[in-house]
C-alpha cells in the first residue's frame, strides 16, 4: 500500500467524516450537561488555603517537640567531651583496649606466636 493510498484509508475510517457525526456529539454534550445540572450537591473540597495552614501548624508543632526534647534531655553524646587537642589524644589513647594478653592463648598459640617472632628477627627458620 502506498503512502496516498494509506492516507486515503485513514480519511474514510475517520469518523468525523460520516454522516451525523456533529449530532452525535451534540447530543452527548447535551446529556452531560443535563447530568451537571441535574445534580442535587456539588461536590465539596477542602480549600487549600486550611490544608497549608494545617501542614504549618504541624510543622511549627514538631519543631517545638524537638526544642523542648534538646532542652529537656540535652544534646546526645555530651557534646565533644574534650577540652582541646591534648585531651583528645590522652583521652584516645587511654580508651583504646590493650593488646589480646598472653592468658588469652592457649600454650601452643604462645609457642608458635614466639617462635615466628625469634624467626622473623633472626632472618631465617626457627626451631620447631
Amino acid at each position: 500500500m502506498s503512502r496516498t493510498e494509506s492516507i486515503e484509508a485513514l480519511r474514510r475510517a475517520n469518523p468525523r467524516a460520516k454522516a451525523g457525526f456533529a449530532e452525535s456529539v451534540e447530543a452527548a454534550a447535551h446529556a452531560v450537561r443535563a447530568q451537571i445540572a441535574s445534580a442535587s450537591e456539588p461536590p465539596t473540597f477542602v480549600p487549600r488555603r486550611r490544608l497549608m495552614g494545617l501542614s504549618v501548624v504541624g510543622s511549627l508543632v514538631a519543631a517545638v517537640a524537638a526544642i523542648v526534647t534538646f532542652l529537656t534531655i540535652g544534646p546526645t553524646g555530651g557534646g565533644s567531651g574534650v577540652e582541646d587537642a591534648t585531651a583528645a589524644v590522652r583521652k584516645a589513647a587511654t580508651s583504646l583496649e590493650p593488646p589480646l594478653s598472653a592468658r588469652a592463648l592457649p600454650s601452643f598459640e604462645l609457642r608458635m606466636a614466639a617462635s615466628s617472632g625469634a624467626e622473623a628477627r633472626s632472618g631465617g627458620t626457627a626451631p620447631t
